[in-house]
């Protein structure tokens, strides 16, 4: 008899505890089904094709937070628009803006006139555009990294030199952090370019319009894209 009385509270426990677990999750497993947007009714719908809008899953673990095993894939990031070209904002840059700028940011450690070589922390910039790196003979503290490299200041070198000097060529001396705005990068380039007898020449029209036709193309990419990734498809 006790047995029996036992078995009784005991079903009566168990059964409190589902009809707790029931309170709490029948209403978010019902929203699931229910939800046009919820995974679990996209996956109904499309089954077998992967689902990117999951705000039920968890972005590091991959779990679904109701039904286990519902989420397919991690969540998709999302595009980012192309940068321009570098050379088509260097083609479209103004010297004379580069030149307040670059003088401005610059002027404490470089010079600029041909000839002027008043000792400063970093070497005299005139003829750098085309010149091979570390050599300019009246300047004596490269860094070895620079001085060894044997690349040539291209307009891309400079550009990713400016961004990051010391990712470009680790070891450098130069303490500068790096230029994050490219367009600024492009005027400081297009100064840089004026401070020669011969300028090193800019890209040709025929080189520009690739670079744009293949950068049009890649935003219409981003754009179909960003539109599916909206779309969570």
């Amino acid at each position: 008899m006790h047995g029996l009385e036992g078995n009784k509270v005991f079903a009566a426990i168990l059964f409190g505890i589902f009809a707790a677990l029931g309170v709490a999750f029948v209403p978010r497993i019902l929203t699931e089904f229910t939800d046009p947007k919820s995974h679990v009714r996209q996956w109904l719908a499309h089954p077998g094709e992967e689902h990117h809008d999951k705000p039920a899953c968890d972005p590091e673990t991959g779990r679904h937070a109701i039904i286990p095993g519902m989420c397919l894939t991690p969540e998709r990031p999302k595009p980012q628009m192309p940068t321009v070209p570098f050379l088509i904002e260097l083609a479209n840059a103004d010297p004379n803006l580069g030149g307040a700028l670059t003088g401005g940011n610059c002027s404490g450690c470089h010079n600029f006139e041909e000839d002027n070589n008043t000792a400063k922390t970093g070497p005299n910039l005139w003829n750098v555009v085309g010149a091979q790196y570390g050599s300019n003979a009246l300047y004596s503290n490269y860094s070895g990294a620079l001085a060894g490299d044997g690349r040539v200041w291209d307009y891309e070198g400079l550009n990713a030199f400016l961004l990051g000097p010391g990712s470009w060529v680790p070891g450098t001396k130069m303490s500068y952090a790096g230029q994050a705005d490219q367009t600024k990068r492009a005027l400081h380039v297009a100064y840089l370019r004026t401070l020669s007898d011969d300028p090193l020449p800019l890209p040709s029209q025929e080189e520009l319009d690739a670079l744009q036709a293949e950068y049009d193309a890649a935003v219409a990419q981003y754009e179909i894209d960003l539109a599916a990734w909206e779309a969570g498809e």
